[in-house]
């Protein structure tokens, strides 16, 4: 190598950071947001949980006071079946959070995908007022089956 070219190194890492965070926040800002006009609550989510045939082992209220605009929030830690969860294991750890305005919404969104602590794959849902997150260590049958009723939600609600 030449004398000069290991100076590139640390400006190319610079670069390469700006780039993806410029493209993350293009992707969070730019893209097409959920609005109110189809709003779901949270009773919504935990009857779509036992429709779908899931479980909840555990759950309790969130209380995000000092979040702006944060109205009231549920965890769950849910399994395909409680009998033999693990709390040190959730099949999926998923807490619903209902926001005032979209502004609220959108910046936790913004503050999970950047700042959460990567335990396994994430996954977020925006439904109206409603942010749905999932994170932790994850089985795939019940995050399958997590899917299928959120989705389902939108089925009885006439899509949005």
């Amino acid at each position: 190598m030449a004398k000069g070219s290991s100076s590139y190194i640390p400006m190319a890492v610079v670069l390469a950071a700006v780039l993806v965070a410029v493209s993350l926040a293009v992707f969070l800002i730019g893209g097409p947001r959920s609005g109110f006009e189809n709003p779901m609550n949270i009773s919504a989510f935990e009857q779509a949980l036992q429709d779908s045939g899931l479980q909840t082992c555990v759950q309790g209220d969130v209380n995000w006071t000092a979040t702006p605009g944060f109205v009231y929030g549920r965890f769950y830690e849910i399994s395909s079946n409680c009998s033999t969860f693990d709390p040190n294991r959730p099949e999926a750890r998923v807490w619903v959070l209902e926001f005032s305005n979209l502004e609220a919404r959108d910046a936790a969104v913004r503050n999970f995908e950047t700042s959460r602590r990567h335990i396994g794959p994430a996954i977020a849902w925006v439904k109206g007022p409603v942010v749905i997150l999932v994170d932790g260590s994850q089985r795939t049958e019940v995050v399958s089956a997590l899917r299928e009723a959120v989705a389902s939600i939108e089925a009885h609600r006439g899509g949005g």
